[in-house]
């Protein structure tokens, strides 16, 4: 019964913890899934471009009220100043001229201006007053105060309402200009000196009350910056939707290339960034499916090729434990066999560690003058047991200096690979024709051989592993790298190389290297016996 109840408090126990794991793995969950939101493309996006909205509306209202009252009297103190410059530039000289009366009219008119142009003289006067003669007098505001003949006296002052400090201020200077309280309010007033016979400017204009417009304003603007963010809101969305979405669809796409659909491809939307990205993509993806395809032909053919000496060497090797460890000719017969496939396998081996070593770039180059005549002829007679053999010629032919900076051991490799190459594919006339020649600048080296060629459409795979051309093939051993290695060779010494052929009429590799303009020994002891004109030899 105790042991019921502890079960049942166990088990309720577990049911909790479980409970609250979940609950506290769906909490991460959702704190997980609200950080990616928060940090995606999108969301980073829209937010920046509503922020930016914000920002602008936010100092839209900041110069509105901070700057509009100081800017706004500034623009007129400078447009007064100018208009008052204007006019004393072409004041005529004297009252009475009709085209500058109505020019000061028009010009009191279109700015909201007081135009006054005045004559201060002691003529006629106590010696304590000023007398004051008004030459034109123009108006845009308070047209009754300017009626009537005897305007400018101490006794009827109201025109000019500040008329002790604006006289007291531009006795003695050319113009002065300042800010005047009146009647609760800011005038700016400006003069300036006519002439020397005592003709002044006087112009005064009212500040607008800005308390009243700057409501308005604020009113409209307020209105303003609700619909600019509502729109900005909605236009940013639209926006980060537009240049986030091919991103979406990539992650969508890679996420099936790494499922290993290499046939899938990007697509841009009309931006240059996006476009180049989505043909890189489609590009690496082309070439992803390419090296897959070949990692598997590669496999397949290297478990080939592993599996057929394996197999003759395990056969091989039953044969010698069960039937011919008795009998000595059968015995050394199948020894001979089992060290055959052993070196076939050694072979294929190291091809293959040769090829990954040159195409992984780990493999340092050591360079040196090489006479590719010599080397040529070295690799020739490596070839001697099928001239003996087999009856097969090859024509080797040289001219010329034929020494280039190169790696002796892997230019070996190339031309060995080549000649083995021309071997195999020969046919029937069971010729090969190897040519060195050098022209001062470069030295070239061809291998050509006289069988059935290879079709146009399939030169450019030659290159690659394992590759086979549809031709008659001598039933020889080989890995099928011999001309990938070639290539990563070629490569490495930065030399030109390529392959031609024709149908019928056999196929010819060549390869080029840079000159130097300098003899080995052994090439000088070659060119004394043969007077430096062509070689040709046959074996």
């Amino acid at each position: 019964m105790r042991n019921k109840k502890t079960n049942a408090k166990l088990q309720n126990n577990a049911a909790g913890w479980a409970s609250c794991e979940a609950s506290s793995g769906g909490g991460v969950d959702i704190k997980n899934k609200k950080k990616r939101v928060s940090r995606s493309v999108r969301f980073q996006t829209w937010t920046y471009f509503f922020l930016l909205a914000a920002l602008a509306l936010f100092v839209l209202w900041l110069f509105q009220f901070l700057f509009f009252k100081s800017s706004y009297r500034a623009m007129k103190k400078q447009e007064v100043e100018k208009l008052g410059e204007k006019i004393v530039d072409r004041y005529p000289g004297e009252k009475g001229d009709n085209r500058f009366d109505d020019y000061l009219r028009q010009t009191a008119f279109n700015n909201g201006l007081n135009i006054i142009v005045f004559n201060v003289g002691a003529d006629g006067c106590a010696l304590d007053d000023v007398c004051f003669s008004a030459e034109y007098i123009s108006s845009q505001f308070n047209a009754g105060e300017l009626a009537g003949d005897d305007l400018l006296s101490k006794d009827n002052p109201h025109i000019i309402f500040d008329w002790s400090n604006f006289y007291s201020g531009i006795k003695g200077k050319d113009k002065v200009s300042y800010v005047k309280n009146y009647k609760n309010n800011n005038y700016f007033v400006y003069g300036a000196r006519l002439n020397d016979s005592g003709s002044y400017l006087y112009m005064m204009t009212p500040y607008i009350p800005m308390e009243s417009t700057i409501s308005v304003m604020a009113d409209q603007l307020l209105i303003a910056t609700v619909v600019c963010l509502v729109l900005s809101i909605i236009v940013s969305y639209f926006i980060s939707e537009r240049i986030t979405k091919p991103i979406t669809d990539f992650s969508k796409v890679a996420r099936k290339l790494g499922a290993g659909d290499y046939t899938v491809r990007f697509k841009g939307n009309g931006y240059t960034e996006i476009d180049n990205l989505a043909e890189t993509l489609n590009y690496a993806t082309t070439e992803i499916g390419k090296t897959e395809q070949m990692r598997r032909d590669f496999l397949a053919n290297v478990s080939h090729d592993l599996r057929t000496p394996l197999t003759m060497v395990k056969a091989y090797a039953e044969m010698l434990r069960d039937i011919s460890g008795g009998d000595e000719v059968k015995r050394v017969k199948h020894s001979q066999v089992i060290i055959d496939e052993a070196d076939r396998l050694t072979g294929l081996v190291n091809d293959i560690l040769n090829l990954s070593k040159l195409q992984s770039g780990t493999e340092t180059l050591q360079m040196s003058a090489v006479d590719l005549r010599m080397l040529a002829k070295t690799v020739i007679e490596r070839f001697d047991v099928f001239s003996s053999r087999d009856g097969y010629v090859f024509d080797f032919e040289s001219e010329g200096d034929c020494v280039a900076i190169c790696d002796i051991r892997r230019l070996e490799q190339v031309v060995y690979n080549l000649v083995g190459n021309a071997l195999n594919y020969t046919g029937e006339s069971k010729t090969v024709k190897i040519t060195a020649k050098g022209n001062g600048e470069k030295v070239r080296v061809t291998v050509r051989d006289y069988g059935s060629g290879i079709a146009p459409e399939e030169l450019d795979k030659v290159w690659e592993r394992y590759y086979r051309a549809n031709q008659n093939r001598r039933n020889v051993v080989g890995s099928g790298l011999g001309l990938s290695i070639v290539k990563s060779v070629l490569t490495a010494h930065n030399a030109e190389f390529g392959v031609s052929s024709n149908l019928g009429e056999g196929t010819e590799f060549w390869f080029e290297l840079k000159a130097v303009c300098a003899d080995l020994p052994e090439s000088k002891n070659e060119q004394e016996k043969s007077g430096g004109r062509k070689n040709r030899e046959h074996k």
